[in-house]
């Protein structure tokens, strides 16, 4: 009997685990503008892959070990799902497809599920609504996948097949992306315009594999970003993702190279893996992913562990820049030069191409740059106009360059989990050259990739025109945005002039007293001959030309402000409260609060 109870007790829990699973919310999933997906209201960066590596579609232990937080399986798109013989098959589609999102919202994972290929091919647009109508609410639902590489399956299929099966996902489903993989070096072999082709879909996810097994070429990882916009001016308003090589040619075409695929020799190499990322990123993707070959032809975690590693070093990075990548790219023009020496490889500026994506919030600027290869050993690579600092001081204390998981590092600088690199060279080759007040450079080798956060100024309340000091210039601009929230310094979300005496008077501020027009700390006869040659104007005045109250003239308020604080020098501790009743005084109660 105990033991009837306890397994009684484990069926209920199990069960209990299951309804958990099936009633969990559904995520509504789309692009932002800059082609970003936004998963449950969030800018999320999805890092995915088309296979475990187990290739058993109820496992997940490899894509969460390597870092990918979306992920898919052949199987629910192979075509033994005869959908036109037998309507129960849909069912049984749609059983292990609903077992398969809910193991993955287990696992953590979100799914790109392509469609039966079959339905597509049939045009069974009835069975594709039953099928999408049943697994749309699955938490762990990411995108569908309408067809893979249909410029290469024109003999079968038409713009006419591609709209039906679009119309029919969106019909039933208007909160995920339907979505095809492609790209345009197969437009050359399909019987219709890829752009009939793409019409009808959300986005477009570009699969290229440019990396031979033969050795380097003249274009390497060049075709990852140069495909990438090829697709764009294809569907200009669609969105463009990418789909990168993980595998080597030979798992597939070992027949076309002399040399057999091992353990020792399996391409890509870490630093491609980590290459084709990042040149992804800097194209514009807010999506990449990572194709491999299926188990059958070359089973990597066991026959190639280091190759495995090095998914699961770049999943890593990716994981640690997940927060950065979000943020919008950075306002500041951030000059990068190249230069290429002559004696050694024969290429201009414009043929290195390194490419370059930057990133930015309140409190640093990020750029990745790589170097995609094309031949070229390595490149000396530049920054000018850092941000806007002012760098002709000690520019230490304006701006740090560090690495987020990369290959440069400053001196006596940490990074952002603690750890100091040391210069070059670094573990991946790189090397630091040096910084000469203007340029900071460095050598990168061929599939190099460096990761740069860029610390800016620490922002100085008050400051508004962003100068690193608080100037009359900064009470000038206070004054004329009254009412603008983004110049509030009290907090009240509202710029006021509670505000502008904060700025004037208070002590973490400018410190000093109201009639101080040029701000040297005491209300004296400079400041009073300021205010007399702008006396009686009401246009294009400020608080440093006189405008002391802020109400667009100078005139007799302003005067008697000035008189009751003349001759006050910032010796004096605190500001005298006088001053601001004085002005408390001769302001309407339109303009001003109670002030206390």
């Amino acid at each position: 009997m105990p033991f009837r109870v306890v397994f009684g007790m484990g069926c209920i829990i199990i069960t209990a685990v299951l309804l958990m699973i099936s009633e969990a919310a559904a995520v509504e999933v789309y692009f932002d503008d800059d082609g970003m997906p936004v998963v449950d209201g969030e800018r999320t960066f999805l890092y995915g892959t088309f296979r475990d590596p187990s290739d058993d579609w109820t496992e997940f232990g490899g894509v969460v070990e390597a870092g990918f937080n979306v992920t898919h399986d052949y199987y629910f798109e192979s075509l033994s799902w005869n959908l036109v013989s037998s309507g129960k098959r849909i069912e049984d589609w749609i059983d292990d497809a609903s077992t398969y999102l809910d193991l993955a919202h287990q696992a953590g994972v979100g799914v790109m599920l392509g469609l039966p290929r079959e339905a597509v091919y049939s045009q069974n647009a009835s069975a594709i609504q039953t099928a999408v109508s049943a697994l749309k609410n699955k938490p762990a639902l990411r995108f569908w996948i309408i067809m893979d590489e249909p410029l290469l399956r024109t003999d079968e299929i038409s713009p006419q097949h591609m709209a039906t099966a679009y119309q029919a996902i969106k019909s039933a489903d208007s909160d995920h992306p339907a979505v095809i993989v492609d790209g345009p070096k197969h437009a050359s072999r399909s019987a219709y315009p890829a752009s009939d082709m793409w019409a009808h879909t959300d986005a477009v996810f570009i699969d290229r594999y440019p990396i031979p097994s033969t050795g380097p070429t003249s274009e390497d990882l060049v075709p990852i970003y140069t495909d990438f916009a090829a697709a764009e001016a294809i569907v200009p308003t669609t969105t463009i993702g990418s789909v990168l090589q993980g595998h080597d040619l030979r798992t597939f075409y070992p027949q076309n190279n002399p040399i057999p695929l091992t353990a020792e020799n399996i391409l890509p190499t870490y630093d491609q893996l980590r290459a084709q990322f990042h040149l992804s990123v800097a194209a514009g993707a807010g999506f990449s992913s990572f194709y491999w070959a299926p188990r059958s032809r070359w089973d990597m975690v066991n026959d190639s562990p280091n190759q495995w590693q090095n998914f699961i070093d770049v999943g890593a990075e990716v994981q640690a820049l997940s927060d950065v990548l979000v943020m919008e790219e950075a306002a500041e023009s951030l000059v990068v030069t190249t230069v290429v020496d002559p004696v050694q490889r024969n290429f201009t500026d414009d043929e290195v191409d390194l490419q370059v994506w930057t990133r930015s919030d309140e409190d640093a600027d990020y750029i990745g740059i790589t170097n995609p290869g094309g031949w070229q050993e390595a490149s000396l690579v530049g920054w000018t106009d850092l941000v806007g600092a002012d760098l002709s001081t000690d520019w230490s204390e304006y701006i740090q360059v560090s690495m987020l998981h990369g290959d440069i590092w400053l001196a006596g600088m940490s990074s952002l989990d603690g750890v100091t690199w040391n210069l070059a060279p670094s573990s991946f080759g790189s090397q630091f050259i040096g910084y000469d007040g203007t340029n900071l450079s460095f050598e990168l080798d061929a599939y190099e990739t460096v990761v740069l956060r860029l610390l800016k100024a620490p922002k100085v309340p008050g400051d508004f025109n962003d100068d690193g000091v608080l100037s009359v210039e900064d009470v000038d601009l206070l004054a004329m945005n009254l009412g603008n929230p983004e110049y509030d310094l009290d907090e009240d979300q509202d710029a006021d002039l509670n505000d502008l005496l904060l700025l004037i008077m208070g002590a973490d501020y400018l410190n000093t007293f109201l009639g101080d027009l040029n701000l040297d700390g005491r209300v004296d006869l400079l400041d009073l001959s300021t205010l007399a040659s702008s006396f009686g104007s009401s246009s294009d005045v400020r608080y440093s030309t006189g405008d002391i109250n802020a109400d667009a003239a100078v005139d007799l308020l302003d005067l008697s402000v000035l008189a009751a604080n003349f001759g006050n020098t910032r010796s004096v501790p605190e500001p005298a409260l006088g001053s601001v009743m004085v002005l408390a005084s001769l302001l309407s109660p339109r303009r001003v609060r109670a002030i206390a």
